[in-house]
């Protein structure tokens, strides 16, 4: 699903392999592949699943007391919402 060439399957298998990461406490491998999702899908149908994952970069790095949170929170993902 990933290789999918419909960007709105390709994302939503990004999220799924993130939220594994996640749940099996592979936080870092999650914020990998949630920001692959934010950063490599174009603003369009994908745009459910980049949001949600730029939530959930959000909440990891918080997790992480990362500082970086902040940038991505403000981040804005051009969806036009």
């Amino acid at each position: 699903m990933i290789k999918s060439a419909d960007d709105d399957m390709a994302a939503f298998a990004f999220n799924a392999r993130a939220r594994l990461n996640a749940n099996e406490g592979r936080k870092k491998e999650a914020v990998l592949d949630y920001l692959k999702t934010v950063l490599l899908f174009p603003s369009g149908p994908a745009d459910p699943e980049r949001e949600e994952a730029k939530k959930q970069v959000v909440a990891l790095l918080k997790e992480m007391n990362d500082p970086r949170w902040q940038e991505f929170e403000k981040m804005d993902l051009g969806s036009g919402k």
